[in-house]
């Protein structure tokens, strides 16, 4: 039902990390730019403070030259009428004050740190945490690096403040209160900085939620992703959309149709969809956090692009998308993790939604719509739609994390699924891990139950080609053992020889 994206993606993709880098190093150059904004600002009022005080000497120094001048004349009169030695007295005393005037204006000034004037003296202690919205640069000790920033904390001191220092001051007050409240978000002690992981996870995870809530609301957009088996959308802006559907809409995808405002309506769900093509682990998260729409149809006011899609679960779509704008994903456990030789699949699915959180343990009823906005989605299922979408990165993704929930229990139930039977590298994957825990996984329930299903025929014919692939990689695995084990033998009769001992 889908056509592959065109070639054209892969490169629409490179120029927009091309472009994102160029606008980061923009951003970059701008926050230099308003640093040494700030600093030449802070250099004008230095200077014009140091102007208004030259010029204040300047008069101190006439007023004293007028005082002086009126002193020398006083000493003329009085040289006249008593003589001259009152004159020499006066003069010997004003040179003296001149001098200690001169001294002490001195002293004075090599006194004055005009870095006190800036910035008040540092105090000990640094706190480190995320706060990538607010990071910026300035000469008031702040300093932003990739995800984390550190501010000294600056104490000020008794004396009168400089109007920038006022500023500088509120400034920090206002970001050490944000870097206190990512601190208790993020649960850290105080002083105790967050990795980089945790301050990316908890930036996405934000982001997500944000996201989230959009893709729900009709207006203002102008794409609609319908799901019509269970009466649900997704709705999108083609303006902004990403690299891969900008691509789609111009290719001619194959369920990618212009609808007119008056023709477009939400569709109420439809029992008659044929079953999916593959397994879908999703149908059942749909079927609780995301139940059938009972609202009535509306018309959608704006002309739109409608996609039908009816062969992906709503839940996995969703999560893809927020993957697409966020980064955020989060994996659903392996039904085959609950699953139990001889039990209903019912059983196992039931008990998958309960981890998930899509039932509540006491009533089994679904979850609330807060639980819902973030769901996870089955890694398989995500492979899936991924390698459709032509999502490397995120195939790669989907695929650890499934290898990472393979154990001996489950791991046949994984082997003969349809995803891995019809995946090379997941079936790749898969074969790996049993072959390498064949002790242990040929002694489990589900390699006895997946034997029965064989012998009765009711797997599928594409594992077939599974089962012979397990066959030689076995017989391949036993050869180099039983090389291996050779060759200890020739050098324990080796070692015999050399030292003369019998067996």
């Amino acid at each position: 039902m889908y056509n592959r994206p065109s070639d054209r993606y892969a490169a629409d993709r490179t120029a927009e990390d091309i472009e994102g880098q160029n606008d980061e190093a923009l951003e970059g150059l701008s926050q230099k730019v308003k640093l040494l904004k700030n600093i030449t600002i802070n250099i004008g009022n230095e200077v014009r403070d140091s102007t208004k005080m030259l010029n204040g000497m300047n008069d101190t120094f006439g007023e004293t030259g007028n005082f002086l001048g009126g002193t020398m004349k006083k000493m003329q009169k009085m040289a006249r009428r008593q003589g001259g030695q009152w004159c020499l007295w006066m003069v010997f005393l004003g040179i003296v004050a001149t001098v200690f005037f001169w001294t002490w204006l001195w002293r004075r000034l090599q006194s004055i740190d005009l870095s006190d004037t800036l910035f008040p003296p540092a105090a000990s202690g640094t706190y480190a945490c995320d706060i990538s919205d607010y990071a910026h640069e300035h000469v008031g000790g702040i300093h932003a690096y990739g995800y984390s920033v550190s501010i000294s904390c600056r104490e000020t001191v008794t004396g009168p403040k400089h109007p920038r220092l006022r500023e500088l001051e509120t400034e920090r007050q206002q970001l050490l209160k944000q870097i206190e409240s990512l601190r208790i978000a993020l649960g850290r002690a105080e002083g105790e900085a967050c990795n980089e992981r945790e301050l990316r996870t908890a930036r996405t995870h934000s982001a997500a939620e944000t996201f989230a809530g959009l893709i729900d609301c009709a207006l203002p957009h102008d794409v609609c992703i319908d799901f019509p088996r269970w009466g649900r959308q997704i709705w999108s802006n083609e303006a902004n959309a990403s690299p891969y559907f900008k691509d789609l809409f111009s290719s001619g995808f194959g369920e990618a149709i212009s609808v007119a405002a008056n023709e477009h309506s939400v569709a109420e769900p439809a029992d008659d969809h044929p079953p999916y093509s593959f397994e879908e682990s999703d149908d059942e998260t749909d079927s609780f956090f995301f139940p059938r729409s009972a609202a009535p149809a509306a018309k959608h006011p704006i002309p739109v692009k409608k996609i039908t899609v009816v062969d992906t679960a709503y839940a996995t779509y969703r999560v893809v998308l927020i993957w697409l704008r966020t980064e955020h994903i989060d994996f659903a456990p392996l039904i085959s993790s609950f699953r139990t030789a001889g039990d209903l699949p019912d059983v196992a699915v039931a008990a998958r939604l309960k981890k998930l959180g899509a039932v509540d343990d006491e009533t089994d009823d679904a979850s609330s719509p807060a639980a819902r906005l973030l769901c996870a989605a089955s890694p398989k299922s995500v492979y899936r739609l991924a390698d459709l979408l032509s999502l490397e990165e995120l195939k790669a993704l989907a695929l650890d994390n499934l290898v990472t929930q393979l154990t001996s229990a489950n791991a046949a139930y994984e082997l003969y699924t349809d995803v891995a039977t019809c995946n090379a590298p997941v079936r790749d994957a898969v074969l790996a891990y049993v072959v390498e825990n064949w002790d242990t996984v040929k002694t489990a329930a589900a390699t006895q139950e997946m034997e029965r299903l064989a012998r009765e025929g009711e797997l599928p014919k594409e594992a077939l080609g599974t089962a012979m692939l397990l066959a030689k990689r076995l017989a391949d695995r036993q050869t180099e053992q039983m090389n291996a084990l050779c060759d200890q033998e020739y050098i324990l009769r080796t070692l015999r020889s050399i030292f003369g001992l019998t067996q």
